[in-house]
């Protein structure tokens, strides 16, 4: 049973692991993905002369499309963000969630200390009685994206690009769920044809690169179903060393809940002046995203009179049709004290115009917001008649 334990009040040295893998500048970087594949490991902070000066991670190295394995390990790493091992559980929720990372270093006098993963704060939340206790349907995507069995493991790929996620659950002919895909089923796949390729094995219809979705999933599938709390959520992830739960109903997906969605509420309880907003998928210059921040400020205010915004997340798939401009699709979610909203381009599909596509989709979480205060009035307006109603007859006796 959960201790209902103040989130602020859990600290980083509680939760980090001494145990680090790290790296040095002049390493390759198919050094490094090896050491990424047997740790099971995401990140590798970048140590020069006892100090830590970067971080490599796997999702920025998958980002860039050209890169030769033999490039050295200074050339593709990244700014470590700064942690330290008396921040509070909030403090770290927010840093990973912010920079996307699955892990952190956490630095003592310019050294590293260990290391702190989404994996330790999620543990650590289980004794937050606020969150555990929560309704998997207040925090959880409806209607996740699907990949039927028998798709390719290329066209997965994509739509976790496009989409900007890293799981998606596997369904049958009929839409019942049978597995999950994910990053490091991506990452195992590409790892097999570079072995073939490096062996000399040739691909062509007899031995296609692209393979069903079923024979790499991973089967079952964990999930929940709608009546399960948050609680039990943080269990299975903690049990199956996972980072996503879906949950169905009558065997279909009708909602997916991840680690970065128990983050979110709670870097959601960190005192900030407006809502946190964060952008991905997105390689513009900064205009375009001066533009986008003024659309999204106006309708925030408007939502801020029905319900505090707490965090918005946005992520942008761009397409490139062949000798034509650029067409947008814009997805988002919205936490709000009360409820989480998620919003899409209708029908998924893409625009010329990207300020058109982010227009709609706020336009429409605005909408959401307001239908949800009109039912919290109307039921607060037949409660209070019920109410009335009671007294009268009691007046009456």
């Amino acid at each position: 049973m959960a201790k209902n334990i103040d989130a602020d009040s859990i600290k980083v040295k509680e939760l980090m692991s001494q145990r680090t893998v790290t790296t040095s500048p002049e390493k390759q970087v198919s050094e490094v993905l090896g050491m990424m594949r047997k740790n099971n490991i995401h990140e590798v902070p970048v140590i020069e002369r006892n100090k830590l000066v970067g971080i490599v991670t796997y999702t920025h190295l998958i980002k860039r499309r050209k890169i030769a394995l033999t490039s050295q390990v200074r050339n593709v790493m990244v700014s470590p963000p700064s942690i330290s091992p008396d921040d509070s559980l909030i403090t770290v929720s927010d840093v990973l969630l912010t920079n996307g990372f699955r892990a952190v270093p956490v630095i003592e006098k310019k050294g590293i200390a260990g290391v702190v993963s989404r994996t330790d704060v999620i543990r650590a939340t289980k004794g937050i009685k606020e969150i555990t206790e929560m309704p998997v349907g207040r925090i959880m995507t409806s209607n996740p994206v699907s990949i039927g069995e028998n798709e390719g493991v290329i066209k997965a790929k994509d739509t976790m690009r496009d989409m900007g996620i890293r799981t998606l659950p596997v369904v049958d002919k009929n839409g019942e769920i049978t597995g999950a895909f994910g990053l490091k089923d991506i990452s195992s796949f590409f790892e097999a044809n570079r072995i073939k390729a490096s062996k000399g094995e040739v691909y062509g219809e007899k031995n296609p690169v692209n393979i069903e979705v079923k024979s790499i999933m991973h089967s079952p599938p964990i999930t929940v179903n709608q009546k399960a709390n948050v609680g039990a959520v943080i269990d299975l992830m903690t049990k199956h060393s996972i980072s996503s739960v879906f949950v169905e109903e009558k065997q279909k997906p009708v909602g997916i809940i991840t680690q970065a969605d128990i983050l979110g509420i709670l870097a959601g309880l960190k005192e900030r002046k407006g809502a946190y907003v964060q952008i991905t998928g997105l390689e513009e210059d900064p205009s375009v995203y001066n533009t986008m921040y003024k659309i999204i400020e106006k309708y925030l205010k408007r939502i801020n009179k029905m319900s505090a915004p707490q965090m918005l997340l946005l992520h942008v798939a761009t397409y490139h049709p062949k000798g034509k401009t650029a067409k947008y699709s814009v997805s988002a979610k919205l936490n709000t004290p009360r409820k989480l909203f998620v919003s899409k381009s209708r029908a998924q599909l893409y625009q010329w115009d990207l300020m058109k596509s982010l227009d709609e989709v706020m336009s429409h979480l605005e909408k959401m917001v307001r239908r949800e205060k009109e039912k919290e009035k109307d039921i607060k307006k037949r409660s209070s008649k019920n109410i009335k109603a009671g007294l009268k007859k009691e007046t009456r006796r």
